[in-house]
């Protein structure tokens, strides 16, 4: 979704050009059509109906402190996507006299990043684990919405605004970590269900939190674009970011720190009846 995310505006104002305003839809709306049909061609191969049961509630898993975590992080990381469609244009055409076509090539620049990063994923995975992958995306992805227009001391120029989107393009393996993390949750509050239905119900997880940032995104960018500046707006989205992050460490960390707190305790009890 983060790749379809970076594309879509590049290619849509290709076919803009070409073919004006119906041209767009059209050829996406063929390739959504014949989706389905590939969809229904690569999954032929049914159940039989006295195996199939009733599907578990996605929903029932959204009381989770962890799951919650987790699918704030994916509606921030998606905003963050597409929260510089209409705003970011808007700006480069008024700053630099960049049209729709020329403004399309910047979202190019997260899809090249996030092509580079996941190469490393494996490597990534194994060197923090999930979780440490997904506090390092949201990172990742706070530098990066700092960066599109920096506060001071960094002044706000195009060459900032690209190391930022790159930054947001690498942030976005928060998708991948977060579905891995997801079904580990899940299979852990569900032992009873088999792991395809711990996958599919990540995956439903997943999708549903990713499909709400997709949607915010152009809504805020768009309302902060059209009322404020794009500073404004830019330090809005940031500062959104940053007490994000700083409460999913909070929470995420609450456990070991606990934990600690109650081995030195331990630890102190320990010595002062070894000193009696």
């Amino acid at each position: 979704m983060s790749l379809g995310s970076s594309a879509g505006p590049l290619f849509v104002s290709i076919f803009y050009k070409i073919g004006g305003y119906k041209l767009p839809f059209l050829i996406l709306g063929l390739f959504l059509y014949i989706s389905v049909y590939l969809t229904k061609i690569l999954e032929s191969e049914k159940l039989d109906k006295n195996e199939i049961e009733e599907d578990p509630s996605v929903f029932k898993f959204l009381n989770n402190l962890d799951i919650i975590l987790i699918s704030g992080a994916l509606i921030l990381s998606m905003i963050a996507f597409t929260f510089y469609f209409p705003c970011l244009t808007n700006h480069l055409y008024e700053k630099y006299n960049l049209g729709v076509s020329s403004s399309s090539l910047f979202f190019s620049v997260p899809l090249l990043s996030y092509l580079i990063i996941v190469n490393f994923i494996n490597i990534i995975s194994k060197k923090l684990g999930n979780y440490h992958s997904l506090s390092a995306g949201i990172l990742v992805n706070v530098i990066g919405v700092y960066l599109i227009y920096p506060l001071p001391p960094f002044g706000n120029n195009i060459v900032f605004i690209i190391i930022g989107l790159a930054l947001i393009g690498a942030g976005s393996l928060i998708f991948v970590f977060s579905l891995l993390e997801l079904s580990k949750i899940i299979k852990t509050l569900s032992g009873d269900y088999d792991q395809n239905t711990v996958n599919d119900i990540a995956s439903a997880v997943n999708n549903l939190f990713t499909a709400i940032g997709d949607l915010l995104g152009p809504i805020i960018g768009g309302s902060l674009s059209s009322h404020f500046s794009f500073k404004i707006s830019c330090i809005f989205i940031f500062t959104i970011f940053s007490i994000f992050y700083i409460l999913f460490i909070i929470f995420y960390t609450k456990d070991d720190i606990i934990a600690s707190y109650k081995l030195s305790s331990n630890n102190i009890i320990l010595q002062e009846e070894l000193s009696k």
